[in-house]
């Protein structure tokens, strides 16, 4: 049965793969931007084989763990689900949750302001302003502990058409030939350090040795930030991007896939399921719904 899984859980899922075993040799040589380094490269690769062969992205995968700083939110979330309706309002929805302050922290109250959230999720959902204003008094913060991380959903991307895609990756590659020849600084700075452009943020690392012009460090990790966060990144993510609409374009799998990776199905999903299968028992017929 094919099911479906959020951008987010997709790219949470390479983030647990050992990379290490990945072979990029022929992966480099056609790759047509050359300043990624082996591990971009290899995440690369992974997130194609995700994509477009998910049993051998299984041979090089570590099963998920549990989210990082889970245990700084009221309410822990179980294993990743993977979805069989389009509509689901898991799929659809935002992330919210409370994050324990540091300071409920600091006053080892965290199991106390744990039970009181729990105890009155329902006034929470029902009157949320209320809910803080008796939780701001009852515990003495002063700060509203809500977050919301907005949903990723299936699609997140403006484009999923690969010819804008290839456009627009055209557009990134010649954006770097226009910023090489820019200047001879430029030149030299991103051929020599282009692949390592993150070290912007570790100037330490950066050897003004291996250059063969006199320039001062700021004006480096000037121009590699630039190159970082402008031409790599968004290089990345259009990539990433291009893999997904070429080969699964509604990141749907098997579902043994993705129990095999550490998913479970949604409970809302099976609900409606059932709902559907009742409701066609009884002459309405919403089989269009399901997947």
């Amino acid at each position: 049965m094919n099911v479906l899984i959020t951008k987010s859980n997709a790219e949470r899922i390479v983030k647990q793969m050992n990379l290490s075993k990945i072979d990029i040799k022929k992966f480099k040589e056609e790759m047509k931007f050359k300043w990624f380094n082996n591990w971009e490269l290899k995440k690369l690769k992974a997130f194609s084989m995700l994509y477009s062969n998910p049993e051998l992205f299984l041979s090089y995968y570590i099963p998920l763990v549990p989210r990082e700083n889970e245990n700084q939110f009221v309410f822990k979330s179980s294993s990743s689900a993977y979805h069989s309706n389009f509509q689901c309002e898991k799929l659809n929805s935002d992330f919210k949750n409370i994050k324990i302050p540091i300071e409920i922290i600091n006053r080892n109250l965290e199991e106390e302001f744990i039970q009181f959230c729990i105890k009155n999720d329902n006034l929470r959902n029902k009157y949320n302003d209320q809910f803080i204003l008796r939780l701001k008094w009852r515990f003495k913060i002063t700060s509203d502990p809500t977050v919301i991380y907005e949903n990723s959903g299936i699609d997140s991307f403006n484009n999923l058409n690969l010819v804008a895609l290839e456009k627009e990756i055209e557009e990134k590659l010649f954006e770097v030939e226009n910023l090489m020849a820019s200047s001879v600084s430029h030149k030299e700075v991103i051929s020599n350090f282009g692949n390592q452009s993150f070290n912007y943020k570790n100037p330490e690392n950066i050897e003004l040795r291996r250059l063969s012009i006199s320039i001062k460090k700021e004006e480096v990790i000037s121009i590699l930030k630039y190159f970082e966060l402008e031409i790599k990144q968004n290089l990345m993510k259009l990539f990433q991007q291009y893999y997904r609409i070429q080969n699964n374009r509604n990141l749907k799998f098997e579902s043994d896939i993705l129990t095999k990776l550490g998913f479970k199905q949604c409970i809302k999903c099976t609900s409606f399921s059932n709902s559907v299968s009742f409701e066609s028992l009884n002459g309405t017929n919403s089989s269009n719904d399901l997947i």
